[in-house]
């Protein structure tokens, strides 16, 4: 297939990739059955996808619509951008966290508090957001000071 008919090289090297992806964990899964139980793993991700097509983005489109609209331009693509990510990284992080595939006589499978690290990724997500709202603020701010422009909380 050619440009012309709207797939290039790239769509079908990420497509056969994807599939041959797919494939190996249906295999898997159903190669392990005893340990993946499959019929809860396919339950799960047809959930996933419920809840992220029904859910998640109406919610995070209709945030980015109303609020969007009231924050500052300068800060609104990075905090609409650390909504977004924060969104994800809850919704990827949900089976570490409620201890899906944990099993009593295997304490080496989930060893760890998940939840505090998703609060942790999350307070770094977060972080680096202030920050880059911040810088982005100051600069408009110097330059709106090097135009010789108003400055939000002067007294005329």
């Amino acid at each position: 297939m050619s440009e012309e008919h709207g797939y290039g090289r790239l769509f079908w090297v990420s497509f056969i990739v994807g599939w041959a992806g797919i494939g190996f964990g249906l295999l898997s899964a159903l190669s392990h059955a005893g340990a993946a139980r499959p019929v809860a793993l396919g339950a799960y991700v047809l959930g996933a996808l419920v809840v992220h097509d029904l859910v998640l983005v109406p919610v995070v489109v209709a945030f980015a619509d109303v609020v969007g609209r009231r924050l500052p331009a300068k800060a609104r693509g990075s905090l609409l951008g650390a909504m977004v990510v924060s969104a994800m990284v809850a919704l990827a992080s949900y089976p570490e966290v409620r201890g899906f595939g944990r099993f009593p006589g295997n304490p080496s499978l989930l060893p760890r508090d998940y939840a505090a690290g998703l609060l942790l990724v999350l307070f770094i997500v977060w972080g680096v957001t202030a920050v880059l709202v911040f810088a982005s603020t100051r600069r408009g701010l110097a330059q709106r000071k090097a135009d010789g422009g108003p400055i939000e909380g002067d007294v005329p």
